[in-house]
Protein backbone atom coordinates (compact mmCIF):
# COMPACT_ATOMS: atom_id res chain seq x y z
CA UNK A 1 0.00 0.00 0.00
CA UNK A 2 1.18 3.45 -0.85
CA UNK A 3 2.07 5.19 2.54
CA UNK A 4 0.14 8.57 1.47
CA UNK A 5 -3.09 5.65 1.19
CA UNK A 6 -1.85 4.22 4.16
CA UNK A 7 -1.47 7.89 5.94
CA UNK A 8 -5.37 8.64 5.11
CA UNK A 9 -6.94 5.66 6.08
CA UNK A 10 -4.82 5.17 9.42
CA UNK A 11 -5.45 8.76 10.38
CA UNK A 12 -8.02 9.56 13.07
CA UNK A 13 -10.62 11.44 12.20
CA UNK A 14 -11.16 14.25 14.73
CA UNK A 15 -7.26 14.86 14.74
CA UNK A 16 -6.56 14.70 10.93
CA UNK A 17 -5.61 18.15 10.50
CA UNK A 18 -2.81 17.88 12.55
CA UNK A 19 -1.36 15.29 10.33
CA UNK A 20 1.71 15.99 8.23
CA UNK A 21 0.55 16.65 4.88
CA UNK A 22 1.93 14.20 3.06
CA UNK A 23 0.45 14.71 -0.56
CA UNK A 24 1.10 18.75 -0.42
CA UNK A 25 4.99 17.79 0.16
CA UNK A 26 4.42 15.42 -3.11
CA UNK A 27 2.90 18.83 -4.91
CA UNK A 28 6.28 21.08 -3.64
CA UNK A 29 8.50 18.19 -5.39
CA UNK A 30 6.63 17.98 -8.41
CA UNK A 31 7.32 21.79 -8.52
CA UNK A 32 11.08 21.40 -8.21
CA UNK A 33 10.91 23.36 -5.47
CA UNK A 34 13.81 25.00 -3.81
CA UNK A 35 15.59 23.81 -0.99
CA UNK A 36 14.35 26.91 1.05
CA UNK A 37 10.88 26.70 0.25
CA UNK A 38 11.17 22.83 0.88
CA UNK A 39 13.01 23.11 4.15
CA UNK A 40 10.67 25.71 5.49
CA UNK A 41 6.99 23.29 4.21
CA UNK A 42 9.02 20.88 6.42
CA UNK A 43 9.93 22.96 9.46
CA UNK A 44 5.96 24.43 9.26
CA UNK A 45 4.29 20.52 9.36
CA UNK A 46 7.05 19.87 11.85
CA UNK A 47 5.84 22.30 14.22
CA UNK A 48 2.27 21.69 13.33
CA UNK A 49 2.69 18.15 14.42
CA UNK A 50 4.97 18.93 17.40
CA UNK A 51 1.79 21.44 19.10
CA UNK A 52 -0.10 18.85 18.67
CA UNK A 53 1.78 16.22 20.12
CA UNK A 54 2.92 18.10 23.25
CA UNK A 55 -1.04 19.39 23.47
CA UNK A 56 -2.38 15.78 23.33
CA UNK A 57 0.71 14.64 25.12
CA UNK A 58 -0.27 16.97 28.31
CA UNK A 59 -4.17 15.96 28.26
CA UNK A 60 -2.81 12.23 28.43
CA UNK A 61 -0.10 12.21 31.12
CA UNK A 62 -3.12 14.75 33.11
CA UNK A 63 -6.02 11.33 32.09
CA UNK A 64 -2.97 8.76 33.59
CA UNK A 65 -2.67 10.26 36.96
CA UNK A 66 -6.66 11.41 37.26
CA UNK A 67 -7.55 7.48 36.53
CA UNK A 68 -4.28 6.64 38.82
CA UNK A 69 -5.96 8.56 41.43
CA UNK A 70 -9.19 7.15 40.88
CA UNK A 71 -7.96 3.41 41.19
CA UNK A 72 -6.00 4.42 44.65
CA UNK A 73 -9.42 5.97 46.18
CA UNK A 74 -11.55 2.98 44.62
CA UNK A 75 -12.17 0.20 47.13
CA UNK A 76 -11.17 -3.49 45.32
CA UNK A 77 -14.39 -4.91 46.28
CA UNK A 78 -18.14 -3.37 46.29
CA UNK A 79 -18.68 -0.49 43.98
CA UNK A 80 -19.15 -2.30 40.38
CA UNK A 81 -20.70 1.65 38.93
CA UNK A 82 -17.00 3.12 39.93
CA UNK A 83 -15.39 0.34 39.38
CA UNK A 84 -16.80 -0.18 35.76
CA UNK A 85 -16.79 3.87 35.39
CA UNK A 86 -12.64 3.40 35.43
CA UNK A 87 -12.15 0.48 33.45
CA UNK A 88 -14.14 2.54 31.05
CA UNK A 89 -12.11 5.63 31.41
CA UNK A 90 -8.84 3.70 31.38
CA UNK A 91 -9.84 1.77 28.18
CA UNK A 92 -10.56 5.06 26.56
CA UNK A 93 -7.39 5.98 27.90
CA UNK A 94 -5.03 3.27 26.56
CA UNK A 95 -6.97 3.69 23.12
CA UNK A 96 -5.77 7.21 23.29
CA UNK A 97 -2.41 6.96 24.09
CA UNK A 98 -2.53 3.63 20.87
CA UNK A 99 -3.62 6.50 18.58
CA UNK A 100 -1.01 9.30 19.77
CA UNK A 101 1.55 6.57 19.60
CA UNK A 102 -0.07 6.19 15.93
CA UNK A 103 0.15 9.66 15.66
CA UNK A 104 3.88 10.13 15.52
CA UNK A 105 4.61 6.86 14.36
CA UNK A 106 2.89 8.49 11.01
CA UNK A 107 4.26 11.50 10.77
CA UNK A 108 7.85 10.46 11.67
CA UNK A 109 7.23 8.15 8.59
CA UNK A 110 5.74 11.12 6.54
CA UNK A 111 8.54 13.38 7.07
CA UNK A 112 11.09 10.61 6.58
CA UNK A 113 9.51 9.93 3.12
CA UNK A 114 8.54 13.29 2.44
CA UNK A 115 12.50 14.09 2.39
CA UNK A 116 13.43 10.93 1.08
CA UNK A 117 11.67 11.59 -2.21
CA UNK A 118 13.07 15.16 -2.50
CA UNK A 119 16.38 14.06 -2.46
CA UNK A 120 15.34 10.91 -5.20
CA UNK A 121 13.86 13.68 -7.35
CA UNK A 122 16.94 15.59 -6.96
CA UNK A 123 19.54 13.22 -7.11
CA UNK A 124 21.26 14.10 -10.08
CA UNK A 125 21.66 17.52 -9.29
CA UNK A 126 25.25 17.00 -7.13
CA UNK A 127 24.92 20.68 -6.07
CA UNK A 128 21.97 19.80 -4.32
CA UNK A 129 22.63 18.57 -0.38
CA UNK A 130 20.91 15.51 0.54
CA UNK A 131 18.36 16.08 3.07
CA UNK A 132 17.33 12.85 4.65
CA UNK A 133 20.46 13.06 6.22
CA UNK A 134 21.96 15.73 8.42
CA UNK A 135 18.30 17.85 7.87
CA UNK A 136 16.66 15.22 8.83
CA UNK A 137 18.56 14.37 12.15
CA UNK A 138 18.63 17.98 12.80
CA UNK A 139 14.85 18.11 13.07
CA UNK A 140 14.93 14.35 14.88
CA UNK A 141 16.91 16.20 17.48
CA UNK A 142 14.36 19.33 17.65
CA UNK A 143 11.29 17.84 17.71
CA UNK A 144 9.78 15.58 20.66
CA UNK A 145 7.56 13.48 18.28
CA UNK A 146 10.13 11.83 16.95
CA UNK A 147 11.25 10.63 19.47
CA UNK A 148 7.88 9.63 20.61
CA UNK A 149 9.06 6.23 22.36
CA UNK A 150 10.13 7.60 25.23
CA UNK A 151 7.92 9.23 26.23
CA UNK A 152 4.92 6.85 25.77
CA UNK A 153 6.41 4.35 26.83
CA UNK A 154 6.10 5.44 30.79
CA UNK A 155 2.40 5.89 29.93
CA UNK A 156 1.60 2.79 28.07
CA UNK A 157 3.48 0.87 31.29
CA UNK A 158 1.18 2.77 33.35
CA UNK A 159 -1.74 1.15 31.32
CA UNK A 160 -0.61 -1.86 31.34
CA UNK A 161 -0.27 -1.94 35.47
CA UNK A 162 -4.18 -1.03 36.02
CA UNK A 163 -5.40 -3.43 33.65
CA UNK A 164 -3.23 -5.94 35.42
CA UNK A 165 -4.43 -4.44 38.85
CA UNK A 166 -8.12 -4.78 38.01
Amino acid sequence: MKFGKLLEQSARPDWAVNYVNYKRAKDQIKIHADIPTFKNFIQEECEKVEKFYLQTLEKVRAEGERLNNMMESTPKQGGGGSVASMVKSSWNHTEDLRFLYDFCHLNSEGIRKSLKKYDKAFKDDRDRPQLKGDYFDGLKGRYAFFAYGDALRTLLEQCASFWIDV
